[in-house]
């Protein structure tokens, strides 16, 4: 037998902005829709919020697997109607089998999940068979989040300061503040190896934070030791930028450290500047306004125009 584990796609976006009672309505279409699709050989049953499972038995080939699988999508292809208002919904699914991907309702619903997980990011409107590879990928993920969280409390993070040099004069310019793991066992880790982890599971805005405080702190310990002051460069991530109160927080952070504004760039990336260009916009104008710089990394990797880069602060 099969077990099909799957959810509605984009019910968050479809509750922020019809509202959770428009949502609640829509899920309750859907179990609608399923009791049409019982069958002598399945089981239908919600799980939690706007997750279903369905049991299927009495299968017996990867072609009848798939196939029952796009009739459920095809289930919900046409629009609900809500409050006078057409709704278009789709599901994705995550598929495991009995007994080759577990012996036990927990071990087969577990799987069925994972592979659920491991589409939502990147396909909608979709299905996936559970494979080994998936649950080795989860655990590698949560062995990393464990490991960041203590890297934290641990102080394993340092920050290395990249010279911006005027070729000119040869006088050092500025500094971008770049992030080290110093992992008690495995050494040094790259950014490349953890950041998209820690941006996927929020833990980006502590460690942000922290880059922010130590950046701000190290560039007006040299100041007091009589450098020249100079402006030392933070990149950010999409997940910081979208905080609630983030400017506040900078704020706090440059209160702290008694660094003036002047002094702090945040950058961040030609793809998050053009993602959702108003909301950005609005929160580099209350950052310059502040007397903070903002630099915009990587441009020319997207598709802007530097028509709409003169748009920005």
């Amino acid at each position: 037998m099969a077990i099909y584990s799957f959810d509605l796609d984009y019910i968050k976006e479809l509750n922020d902005t019809l509202g959770y009672s428009v949502g609640d309505k829509l899920i309750k279409a859907s179990g609608e829709r399923l009791k049409g699709f019982i069958e002598a050989n399945t089981f239908i049953a919600r799980l939690s919020g706007d997750m279903f499972l369905v049991l299927h038995y009495g299968i017996d080939t990867k072609a009848s697997i798939n196939k029952f699988a796009e009739r459920l999508i095809h289930c919900f292809q046409d629009p609900v109607k809500i409050n006078d208002c057409e709704i278009y919904t789709s599901i994705s699914i995550g598929i495991s089998l009995f007994p080759q991907n577990g012996l036990t309702a927990d071990d087969l619903i577990k799987h069925a999940n994972s592979a659920l997980l491991s589409i939502k990011d990147t396909y909608r409107n979709c299905y996936k068979l559970f494979e080994t590879s998936i649950s080795e990928k989860f655990k590698s993920l949560l062995t990393m989040e464990n490991q960041l969280r203590k890297a934290i409390i641990g102080g394993q993070f340092e920050l290395y300061y990249q010279p911006q040099v005027d070729f000119t004069s040869s006088r050092i310019i500025g500094m971008e503040a770049l992030l080290r793991w110093r992992h008690p066992e495995k050494g040094y880790i790259s950014p490349r190896d953890f950041i998209s982890i820690a941006e996927k599971t929020g833990i980006i805005i502590d460690i942000g934070e922290w880059v922010l405080h130590e950046a701000c702190r190290q560039n007006k310990k040299w100041q007091d030791e009589g450098l020249t002051p100079i402006v030392v460069s933070v990149n950010l991530s999409a997940v910081q930028l979208h905080q609630k109160g983030f400017v506040g927080k900078i704020k706090k952070i440059l209160n702290e450290t008694n660094l003036d504004a002047k002094y702090l760039e945040l950058e961040i990336t030609e793809s998050m500047a053009m993602k959702n260009e108003q909301s950005i916009l609005d929160i580099l104008q209350e950052l310059r306004s502040e007397g903070i710089l903002v630099a915009i990394d990587d441009f020319g990797t997207g598709y802007s125009s530097l028509k709409s880069l003169s748009l920005f602060p």
